[in-house]
C-alpha cells in the first residue's frame, strides 16, 4: 500500500482543492491522533468535509462518514480556528507540506500539516510563531514547539522550478550509484514518479547519474516537466483485483494487460477511493477478530 503522498500527489491535489478557498469552519474533528477533518461550508458549494491522515494522505471525504470524540489537539483547534474562513490552500514546494490559511475579522492563522516522516500538524500566528503541534519535537535543524518560529527542512533542488544547469549540478555531484535513486531521494521525486520520467525519457534508470550527457538531461528535465504539469486523467491501479496505486493521469510504468484502472474524474476522487479501500479492508479484519 502507498504509505504517503509524494510531493506530486500533493500538488495535484492542492490544485483541485482550491474549490475550497473561501469556506467557512463548521466544525472539526479529531477522533483519532493522526486524524483530522475539518467539516467547511461555502456557498453555491454547500458542505465538503476535508479529511486529513497526517503524515500519510489527504482528500475531500463522503459527508456519510461519521465522526465521534474529539482529541486534546483537536479541542485546541477549535478553540482557535472556530468560524474561521479558509482563506488559502497551497504547497510549500518542493516539500510534501500542506499550508491552510485561515482568517476571521483581522485574525489570521496558518495550519501546516506535514508528509515528512511520520508526519506533523502545526498551528501558527500570522507571522508563523508556533502556537502548538500536534508533535512536539526537536530535530537537529529545527524544533517544533510553542512560541518557537516554524521552519521546515529545506531540500536542495525544486522540482517544479528546474532548469538543466540545476539539474546537471545535481546529477554531476550525486552520491548515488543509480539515476533512479538520485531523482528519488536526491531531487525529491520519490520512487514511481522517477521510474516514469526514465521511461518517458528513454533513459536506463540503473545509470551512474555521474555519467548522463547534455542530451540525455535535456530528455530527463522534459520528462519531469510533463510529470508536473500533466492534465488530470485519474487512475486507481489494480493488480489482480486488488487496489495497489492511485496516479493522476496514465503511466507508461502501468501499461499492458497486468494491470486493470478504474477511471475517476478528479485525482481527489481517485486518492479517496484507494485509500477507502484500505480503511474498509482494515475495518473488514477487524470486525472478524
Amino acid at each position: 500500500m502507498k504509505k504517503q503522498l509524494s510531493s506530486v500527489d500533493l500538488h495535484y491535489l492542492v490544485e483541485e482543492f482550491q474549490i475550497l478557498k473561501d469556506s467557512r469552519i463548521d466544525k472539526i474533528y479529531h477522533p483519532e491522533k493522526e486524524l483530522l477533518v475539518f467539516s467547511l461550508f461555502k456557498t453555491n458549494i454547500g458542505k465538503k468535509l476535508l479529511r486529513i491522515d497526517v503524515g500519510k494522505n489527504l482528500c475531500i471525504a463522503e459527508e456519510k462518514e461519521v465522526y465521534g470524540e474529539i482529541l486534546g489537539f483537536g479541542q485546541f483547534l477549535r478553540k482557535h480556528l472556530d468560524g474561521h474562513f479558509l482563506i488559502d490552500i497551497g504547497q510549500i514546494k518542493p516539500e510534501r507540506i500542506l499550508k491552510l490559511a485561515f482568517r476571521i475579522k483581522e485574525e489570521e492563522k496558518h495550519l501546516y500539516i506535514e508528509f515528512i516522516g511520520k508526519g506533523n500538524a502545526i498551528l501558527c500566528n500570522e507571522h508563523d510563531v508556533i502556537l502548538n503541534a500536534l508533535e512536539q519535537h526537536d530535530f537537529r535543524e529545527r524544533s517544533i514547539r510553542p512560541k518557537l518560529k516554524y521552519a521546515y527542512p529545506v531540500i536542495g533542488y525544486d522540482i517544479f522550478d528546474l532548469n538543466e544547469d540545476k539539474l546537471t549540478e545535481l546529477l554531476q555531484n550525486s552520491k548515488k550509484e543509480s539515476l533512479i535513486v538520485s531523482l528519488a531521494t536526491e531531487l525529491g521525486l520519490g520512487g514511481l514518479y522517477s521510474e516514469e520520467a526514465c521511461l518517458l525519457a528513454g533513459i536506463d534508470k540503473n545509470i551512474n547519474p555521474k555519467s548522463i550527457d547534455e542530451k540525455q538531461i535535456h530528455l530527463i528535465l522534459n520528462s519531469i516537466k510533463k510529470i508536473t504539469n500533466h492534465e488530470i486523467d485519474a487512475k486507481v491501479i489494480l493488480e489482480n483485483d486488488k487496489v495497489i496505486d492511485f496516479i493522476p493521469f496514465e503511466f507508461e510504468y502501468y501499461k499492458g494487460k497486468k494491470y486493470a484502472k478504474k477511471p475517476f474524474n478528479t485525482f481527489n476522487e481517485a486518492v479517496s477511493y484507494f485509500y477507502s479501500h484500505f480503511r474498509e479492508v482494515k475495518e473488514s479484519a477487524a470486525d472478524k477478530r
